[in-house]
């Protein structure tokens, strides 16, 4: 199928999987749109039906964020960015679709 791949795209001018639609990107220009992707990026499995929870997802950052186990990811500065530990859960609970950014959102 690689092969297939490899030849149709030459044919066509274009790259990429045949049978995946490009993913989205957008900079990240405001603060509000940043808050909002955090939020997107923690509730994509609940919004897709995969979790009741963002905690419960395995893969996801969300529960690294709770812990306090030594992590690569930035805690401290997204922490922060909610104000604290009991923002970030608190805004992780209410009004979630209004934090979620409808142009990201998968269909």
């Amino acid at each position: 199928m690689n092969a297939y791949t490899k030849s149709f795209n030459k044919l066509y001018t274009r790259n990429g999987g045949l049978f995946q639609r490009k993913f989205k990107r957008k900079k990240v220009e405001s603060d509000e749109y940043y808050t909002r992707l955090i939020i997107y990026i923690h509730h994509n499995p609940v919004k897709h039906g995969l979790r009741k929870e963002p905690s419960d997802w395995q893969y996801s950052s969300y529960n690294s964020y709770l812990s306090s186990k030594p992590s690569k990811i930035r805690r401290d500065e997204v922490l922060g960015w909610f104000g604290d530990l009991e923002e970030f859960k608190k805004v992780h609970e209410i009004n979630v679709e209004e934090y979620l950014p409808m142009d990201l959102l998968l269909e």
